[in-house]
């Protein structure tokens, strides 16, 4: 079927099959090969895993507590208002490609198989790059004592598969809009809630050679979309999700500290461009 100037992908085909008129958010669609591809040269550096992921069951590192990026991704649930201004820093993802479901399931996928991928990929291991491909798998691999439920993704194919396990069918996928991630001042210009259906996943796009989501269901947070003006007039949609049931997270992680808060505090934060809201319709 061709569609905007191109047949649909085998990826493409697959998402319709599975989840029929569900929009492919951007967050995806960037992910194809044939987007991907295009824009594989921009100059983006690989950076730090979204701030995000698992930061709960972790303490601070002290750089994560000086860096403008995981700082400002963070805010309180007052926060959440027309008129608040904010300084915020989006992180930038260096955008990689899915692989072929059969090509990506036939490549190891462990901490314990490090090597083989660092050499498979031509990483060299002494590098930061390779210390995040370890991050990612690290998380993956991570055992939760309060989200059980979380999945590594690592083709388009097993994201939907392990979605629509949880959620069903009926979904909706949304990420944000986000066109510069340049620290800058913005003011709220309009807060939505999204529902109140639970539960809800996030898919977050990791740091690894190719495109990989670390997906998490929740059951206990509500989902927004944030509006934003900078004062260079540029606009941004932001996804942002704010958790109630704190009390069992690491009293000494990040948002904790970066927001002066204590355990048990509704901690909030904005989920980047690469990270996949997930909700039932």
């Amino acid at each position: 079927m061709l569609i905007g100037g191109h047949a649909d992908s085998p990826m493409e085909v697959y998402w319709k099959r599975v989840l029929g008129n569900t929009a492919m958010p951007n967050a995806v669609k960037e992910s194809l090969p044939q987007y991907a591809n295009a824009v594989a040269d921009n100059g983006e550096k690989f950076v730090p895993l979204s701030p995000i992921n698992n930061v709960w069951f972790f303490a601070a590192k002290e750089a994560e507590l000086h860096d403008d990026i995981v700082r400002s991704m963070f805010f309180l649930k007052k926060d959440l208002q027309v008129g608040k201004e904010m300084t915020l820093q989006f992180p930038l993802n260096k955008i990689v490609a899915f692989l072929p479901r059969p090509i990506a399931e036939s490549l190891p996928f462990s901490l314990s198989k490090l090597p083989q991928i660092l050499s498979h990929f031509k990483v060299n291991p002494q590098s930061e790059e390779a210390q995040h491909i370890k991050g990612t798998l690290r998380r993956c691999e991570f055992e939760s004592p309060i989200n059980k439920e979380k999945y590594c993704a690592t083709s388009l194919e097993s994201m939907v598969d392990y979605v629509t396990s949880k959620l069903g069918k009926e979904v909706k996928a949304l990420s944000s809009l986000i066109p510069k991630k340049n620290k800058m001042q913005y003011t709220v210009q309009d807060v939505t809630m999204l529902g109140d259906k639970h539960p809800v996943m996030t898919c977050h796009k990791t740091n690894y050679p190719f495109a990989v989501f670390y997906c998490h269901l929740h059951s206990a947070i509500v989902p927004y979309m944030v509006s934003l003006i900078a004062t260079d007039g540029t606009q941004v949609k932001a996804l942002a999700t704010c958790h109630s049931k704190t009390s069992q997270w690491n009293p000494k992680n990040v948002a904790f500290q970066v927001l002066n808060v204590k355990s048990g505090t509704t901690i909030c934060h904005f989920l980047g461009e690469h990270d996949v809201l997930w909700l039932q319709n």
